[in-house]
């Protein structure tokens, strides 16, 4: 969608004791893929989720050529 954005939590796992199944399992995997994904603009905020365990913002670059103020 443009202009979306999808919010993924857990994405910042604080130690090797939160990869599991019952924790944050292996979704900072995903977030390590968008991050070196030139498609996406994100951004991950390591602590202020319920657990410090990580939330990371994702949205589709915007097309076409954006004015200097907006890049």
């Amino acid at each position: 969608m443009d202009n979306g954005y999808i919010i993924l939590h857990d994405t910042y796992p604080p130690s090797e004791e939160y990869i599991n199944e019952n924790r944050c399992g292996t979704v900072y995997r995903l977030r390590q893929e968008i991050e070196s994904d030139p498609r996406f603009d994100s951004i991950t905020l390591p602590q202020g989720c319920a657990i410090n365990v990580g939330l990371t913002i994702v949205r589709v670059k915007p097309r076409g050529v954006l004015p200097e103020y907006q890049q």
